[in-house]
């Protein structure tokens, strides 16, 4: 049996040890990938720290973001050839497709080429954060606005003379991909917030007005903004802060339409009550479970990374290899990394 190197997370509250795993091989619909890069995200010390545990098979490999080149194809795949770079999301049920290790195998319909502009650590910073704001922002779970015209998604008519949308944290690795879809769709207004220091990089990306997040008074200097018009916020960051100002910044006379990408507060009393219809969802980003959805945008964001219609976040590679995942997670959890992903080289010593 053929072995490869991989942080391997044995069990719930444990934080990964290096060791040894099998390579996983193909099946005939799908492609091997020698991971090059693999993206750190605030999900993976999640999984640890809050007993999210999607598959009791032990040991369990965390990782979402996988950047590398194809090194076996199954039997029935035709649409790429051994050597082509690729990214994909893994998903969090199934240990072979994990990004921290050496080898990972994913469906060839949820893979995507990579332009050959950007870097395999730039590769690494899309996938699920890509995903999450696609979700976010177009899917029925999400806020189900129109799609860009590339993607066949069931959504819900905007309401007429909105022209306005909240994006909570949008130098987050989510909340510039979801400044950029909101500029796809032709929003007028997009409201974002972020570090004084990440102000320049929003406004890049596509944002008509940033706030400083610091500031005391936000959910009132997004109102002078947009007054009622404000129908829609994504809030990248979730918590009860900026649940609040989201809440507070939305329009009080109309419904309203409010995601998050944490589970939805039981207890919702405690925060600002909103018209009759308004609406408060939790975004679950699977390309897995939204497959649909997750075929299309493998098929599309390959065109969008080529024309640069998207931009993707800046990496940050984590020297060590697979012996600084426990370090990047933690870097992760501190907050200590803004507007940027962290990036684990797997072969490298």
């Amino acid at each position: 049996m053929i072995t490869q190197k991989a942080s391997l997370y044995k069990g719930k509250g444990e934080y990964p040890v290096l060791g040894e795993r099998p390579i996983p091989s193909p099946s005939e619909e799908q492609v091997q990938v020698k991971v090059l890069s693999a993206g750190v995200n605030p999900l993976d010390w999640k999984r640890i720290e809050y007993d999210f545990v999607v598959n009791p098979i032990w040991p369990q490999i965390l990782g979402c973001d996988v950047a590398g080149e194809v090194s076996a194809l199954g039997s029935k795949v035709e649409n790429f050839k051994v050597g082509d770079r690729v990214l994909f999301q893994a998903s969090s049920e199934d240990r072979n497709q994990a990004a921290f290790q050496q080898y990972a195998v994913q469906n060839h319909d949820l893979i995507s080429k990579i332009p050959n502009h950007i870097s395999d650590d730039r590769a690494a910073t899309i996938p699920l954060a890509g995903f999450t704001a696609l979700v976010g922002l177009f899917h029925y779970t999400g806020l189900g606005l129109h799609p860009p015209r590339e993607l066949q998604v069931r959504s819900r008519p905007r309401p007429p003379n909105t022209t306005s949308i909240l994006i909570i944290g949008g130098a987050s690795n989510v909340g510039q991909f979801a400044i950029q879809y909101a500029k796809m769709v032709g929003f007028e207004k997009i409201i974002t917030t972020a570090s004084r220091e990440n102000h320049e990089l929003v406004t890049k990306l596509g944002a008509t007005h940033v706030i400083d997040r610091h500031t005391c008074d936000l959910a009132e200097q997004i109102k002078e903004i947009s007054g009622e018009d404000l129908r829609y916020a994504f809030d990248t960051i979730s918590n009860d802060e900026t649940y609040t100002t989201a809440l507070r910044a939305l329009a009080d006379r109309h419904p309203v339409y409010f995601a998050c990408v944490l589970p939805v507060p039981e207890d919702m009393s405690r925060f600002p009550k909103k018209a009759d219809g308004s609406e408060w969802k939790a975004v679950f980003a699977s390309p897995q479970q939204w497959r649909e959805l997750g075929v299309q945008f493998y098929k599309v964001i390959g065109t969008w990374l080529e024309t640069n219609q998207i931009k993707t976040p800046e990496s940050v590679v984590m020297p060590g290899g697979l012996d600084a995942v426990n370090e990047a997670l933690k870097m992760v959890k501190e907050g200590k990394v803004s507007a940027k992903k962290l990036v684990i080289k797997p072969w490298a010593s």
